[in-house]
């Protein structure tokens, strides 16, 4: 049978496969959010056999602590059972980048892959500190955010710097990145938000369906059309909500 040992695979017979590729996530805390449920379904499918993931928040633990733990080591920065808003002093985030230091120096990831603005400032230059070799940070919504806190623009412009790639999830995203920070020159890459497959309506659902939106019988191929912003919907959602209440 094959074994494991500091992260190796063991396989029988003669020979060994390539070491898995240590990858520690870095949230801010692990609230039940759309970033934190998107690690958390990375934590979950990764093919163990390439990959071994772990996870770090840098502001407590959250609604997704137990379901983080079933599938991945958790090392919490605070109380594990809720998240907390981040650090308000530089003294705060001093402390909060030596721990990360320390246990990125016990964990010794291949990669430290980063998601929203609080962990994507101070996941790099700890990083840096101890030696991780490669940086990935996630950008998934546009600046908004940097209004209220405009001392974002040059923090996370440093961290930019200081990463290897630079991950969006849409071309508008990286255009607002391109548009509000620097050095992000050849650094990005996208991926866009994978969608998980339906399982089709049974017969009197599309029937119900074909019902209520004054739909005639046949095949049908349902659709939407996603605002451009949150609270801004496009004209196309106004009508479908018109005529399907």
């Amino acid at each position: 049978m094959a074994g494991t040992e500091s992260g190796v695979n063991l396989p029988g017979g003669s020979g060994a496969a390539a070491p898995t590729l240590r990858i520690a996530y870095l949230l801010p805390n692990i609230e039940a959010g759309g970033t934190e449920q998107h690690v958390l379904m990375l934590c979950r499918l990764l093919n163990r056999s390439r990959f071994s993931p772990s996870l770090i928040t840098t502001a407590g633990g959250g609604a997704l602590f137990e379901a983080f733990s079933m599938h991945v080591p958790v090392t919490v920065m605070g109380d594990p059972t809720r998240g907390k808003r981040f650090r308000s002093t530089s003294w705060e985030h001093a402390r909060a980048v030596a721990s990360l230091v320390r246990i990125l120096r016990l964990r010794r990831p291949d990669i430290l892959h980063t998601y929203l603005p609080a962990a994507n400032v101070i996941g790099p230059l700890a990083a840096r500190l101890a030696g991780v070799p490669r940086v990935i940070v996630s950008k998934r919504s546009l600046a908004d955010y940097k209004v209220r806190f405009p001392l974002l623009r040059h923090t996370e412009s440093f961290a930019n710097r200081l990463a290897d790639v630079i991950l969006v999830n849409s071309d508008a995203v990286r255009r607002d990145v391109e548009r509000t920070e620097r050095h992000w020159g050849g650094k990005f890459r996208k991926i866009y938000n994978g969608v998980a497959p339906i399982e089709p309506w049974a017969p009197d659902e599309a029937s119900a369906a074909g019902r209520t939106c004054r739909i005639s019988s046949g095949p049908r191929i349902s659709s939407s059309t996603l605002p451009a912003r949150r609270g801004s919907p496009t004209p196309s959602s106004r009508r479908w909500r018109q005529d399907c209440p």
